[in-house]
């Protein structure tokens, strides 16, 4: 069996668990009183989180790769 495919398997089985978990951790009360943001570094990933689940009103969504998210970070005055 190629040890790729085996990976990238693995990856997609378990992506809609953790966007479930991650859903399920921002709509805890301790998390609704800080402005957060989630960075989705794929468009497919965002759009999968949003198949099924809705980011609360207190969190953010940017998308990109990792520079953009450095870039935000700078931007923004916070260390990368």
């Amino acid at each position: 069996m190629d040890k790729q495919w085996t990976r990238n398997n693995y990856r997609n089985l378990h992506l809609p668990r953790k966007l479930d978990a991650l859903s399920e951790m921002l709509g805890f009360a301790c998390w609704s009183r800080i402005p957060l943001k989630v960075h989705f570094l794929t468009a497919k990933t965002k759009d999968l989180y949003h198949e099924k689940r809705s980011l609360p009103r207190h969190v953010g969504i940017t998308e990109g790769p990792l520079e953009v998210l450095a870039s935000l970070f700078s931007s923004e005055g916070l260390p990368p």
